[in-house]
């Protein structure tokens, strides 16, 4: 599968166009939003949450699962249960209603899963996993929920507890004697856990993004220093939360009336966790902070785990709180009726429980209630919490540094400009390093120490000549690296030799003169390769021999002479488009292409071909475009383009050249859609009365031209506008027939 990206940057550094793999969507920082992208594959998941793919990153994400499924389960089955006793009194109504939970719930988590279905990777075990994670665990945790739903006899008797469950509701539950004391300690724990956590965490998070874009934008665009809104806002929602938190327990536990006392506490009580734990956590995945919606050191699991499921306790509290002042209130009533005239109210009241007392006369007795003095140094000594937390873990970022020092921020640069490192990242675990338009002039050896886990590099558009042996060697996994529109010049032999994960490199707009012999080696999971406007003069053989995974290979715009035999041999088995357009090819070698099975889009254009060895193309049996316009061809002979080779060719640039013969009989298929030869001295109407040339419905263009970035090849019959060609309408660009709608044109 394949899926096209235009984008474009304004400047110098002129227009600019990607045709990748659907796996590998990369554009540059003020680019438009990629026009399709599937989600990333079971390695992407572990490396954007965990930061390795080893056993130990996966081992740990395993043991993480359970508990968060638990807490799924029980809200399940508890919210079931409240339809269940709700409508017990209609069947129909409560089967309906548990009917469309289920399947939303169901609907849900195929939602999130079944995508991933569609990538190419998902085979295996990591296919019989997701697939388990839609149609078994969503089925068994639906059947125990509907199974220990009480029935309509069931829902009017009181719920069984066990022994410690009673003793626990006595003492320390909503309506229990030291009900105060357990919320001073709880809510104690809660302020200094989630502020020593989330605080510095958030604090880095506002200093590396100050400004964020829509969720679309996420890795494809940065949103730094202007555009966007603000991330700020995200900062001061917890930190107010933590304030709430510190002060409320010493607001509402001195209340002797029971609402505020008790119900109250327990309502902000959810309010409080569902802001640190569901609101932090869809804020940062909806952000693609991966790694902070999902943690993975115990304290930070801890801070998210601790609040989800403190908020299904608390609801459940406070619906079995209810339960009990309701039934203790009729009991006391009807004991109250019978006894009347023996003995009065006042007197029997000091013999009763402080929970049936509460029920009564909805007051908590003073003995119960929190005493203001307690309160307050429950207040001082949790903001004192936070204050400690906020002064001594934020002193380096947001909000106590407006902004991180130095022209390479959010990392950091020595006074030349040569990039140190990414301490920030780091510490977020981020999955893009944006360094991109920062003038880095250099990278020092061990920069991205720390930033193992990060998946997608951009160093675009800066001022590097070269990169230090090693400089990625720290990296464990990443899937790209954007060099283009820098100054490099030379790069080592072995400098991405320890990245084989990596699926994605550009080194575009540079002005490197060769490649050295062995630099690809060990990509063999790389599928796009950009070296488009360099000053490469030669391509050694055996230099793409290692990159069997390759998709997309661009060498447009460079000084190429020519091409050795077998140079392309051994990407045969995967590579689909080809670009060497803009070089100074002169001669194809025979069964240069013949290895290239896959190939759908082959770009020859604007070199100095003057023949085509017999056959040429006899290989590219899957070949949709060839363009070999703008070079020196005098004659196309019989069984260059042929039926039986070229069963699928669709789109033939035959522009600009000086064709004087032409032996075109049989040569194209009836998948013929489009031939262009303008400037070639043939005519569409010699080729129009010439039986057996042009297959019915084909089109032929001899004049009309219509922009196109790249031309005939990678786009066929796609997309053209001005936006994505300064030369569009004019023949330099032979362009999809002259029948493209252009909506930007003016």
């Amino acid at each position: 599968m394949w899926c096209l990206v235009l984008s474009t940057t304004q400047g110098s550094s002129g227009g600019w166009a990607r045709y990748v793999p659907v796996e590998l969507i990369i554009t540059r920082s003020h680019a438009p939003a990629p026009t399709c992208i599937l989600p990333p594959n079971e390695r992407t998941h572990a490396q954007l949450v965990f930061g390795a793919t080893d056993a130990p990153g996966l081992l740990y994400s395993a043991f993480l699962a359970p508990p968060f499924m638990v807490v799924a389960l029980l809200a399940l089955r508890d919210l079931i249960r409240q339809i269940a006793t709700t409508y017990a009194a209609a069947p129909r109504l409560k089967r309906t209603i548990i009917v469309m939970v289920v399947v939303m719930v169901w609907l849900v988590q195929g939602l999130v899963v079944g995508p991933m279905l569609a990538h190419p990777r998902a085979k295996g075990t990591v296919l019989l996993t997701l697939l388990s994670l839609i149609f078994v665990w969503p089925p068994l945790m639906i059947a125990y929920a509907w199974t220990t739903a009480p029935s309509a006899d069931e829902a009017r008797l009181p719920i069984k507890h066990s022994r410690i469950a009673l003793l626990y509701h006595k003492f320390f539950g909503l309506n229990g004697k030291y009900f105060a004391l357990k919320v001073q300690v709880s809510q104690m724990m809660s302020v200094v856990l989630q502020a020593w956590t989330k605080l510095p965490l958030l604090g880095a998070f506002v200093s590396v993004h100050p400004r964020l874009g829509p969720v679309s934008d996420i890795g494809y665009v940065e949103y730094y220093d202007k555009g966007g809104s603000p991330s700020a806002p995200i900062f001061w929602t917890i930190l107010a939360a933590l304030i709430v938190n510190a002060i409320y327990p010493m607001v509402l536990l001195v209340q002797r009336d029971a609402f505020w006392n008790r119900r109250a506490v327990a309502v902000v009580d959810g309010m409080l966790d569902l802001i640190f734990g569901q609101v932090f956590f869809f804020t940062m995945l909806l952000n693609g902070m991966f790694s902070a919606a999902l943690p993975t050191t115990p304290i930070a699991m801890l801070s998210l785990f601790y609040p989800t499921i403190h908020v299904v306790f608390c609801a459940c509290a406070i619906e079995e709180a209810a339960a009990d002042l309701k039934a203790r209130k009729r009991r006391r009533e009807s004991a109250t009726a019978r006894k009347r005239g023996e003995s009065s109210f006042s007197r029997s009241e000091s013999m009763v429980s402080s929970r049936t007392s509460m029920a009564v006369t909805g007051r908590v007795r003073k003995t119960d209630a929190l005493p203001l003095w307690k309160g307050l140094r429950f207040g001082a000594v949790a903001l004192g919490a936070v204050a400690v937390a906020l002064f001594a873990l934020c002193h380096d970022r947001y909000p106590l540094l407006a902004a991180i020092p130095g022209p390479c921020a959010p990392c950091i640069c020595n006074d030349a400009r040569v990039l140190t490192g990414c301490p920030y990242h780091a510490e977020l675990k981020e999955s893009f390093l944006w360094i991109g338009e920062r003038g880095v002039t250099a990278v020092e050896k061990g920069a991205f120490k720390g930033n193992e886990g990060a998946g997608f590099i951009h160093l675009y558009g800066n001022e590097l000549e070269t990169l230090p042996a090693g400089v990625f060697d720290d990296l464990q996994s990443p899937f790209s690296i954007v060099l283009d529109h820098n100054r490099l010049t030379e790069l080592p032999p072995d400098l991405f030799n320890k990245l084989g994960s990596l699926l994605l490199l550009s080194l575009d707009y540079n002005r490197l003169t060769e490649v050295p012999p062995g630099l690809f080696d060990n990509l063999g999971s790389l599928l796009a390769l950009f070296l488009n406007h360099n000053n490469i003069t030669v391509l050694t053989p055996g230099l793409f021999d290692d990159l069997q995974s390759m998709f997309t290979l661009i060498l447009n715009n460079n000084n190429i002479t020519n091409l050795s035999p077998g140079l392309f041999d051994e990407l045969g088995g995967s590579l689909q488009f080809l670009f060497l357009g803009h070089n100074n090819v002169a001669e194809l070698p025979a069964g240069v292409f013949d290895r290239l099975k896959h190939l759908e889009g082959l770009a020859l254009n604007d070199n100095r071909i003057d023949t085509l060895p017999p056959e040429i193309f006899r290989g590219l049996k899957r070949a949709v475009a060839i363009d070999i316009s703008s070079n020196n061809i005098s004659r196309i002979d019989a069984g260059t383009f042929a039926v039986r080779t070229n069963p699928n060719l669709a789109y033939v640039s035959l522009a600009h050249n000086a064709i004087r013969s032409a032996e075109l009989e049989g040569s194209f298929s009836n998948a013929l859609e489009h031939l262009w030869l303008t400037g070639s001295n043939l005519t569409c109407a010699e080729l129009a009365g010439a039986e057996g040339l042009l297959p019915r419905g084909a089109d032929c263009t001899q004049e009309v031209a219509c922009g196109g970035m790249w031309g005939v090849a990678p786009l066929g019959n796609g997309i053209c506008d001005a936006v994505f060609d300064s030369q569009y309408d004019t023949q330099e660009c032979l362009w999809d027939a002259g029948d493209c709608e252009d909506t930007h044109r003016t």
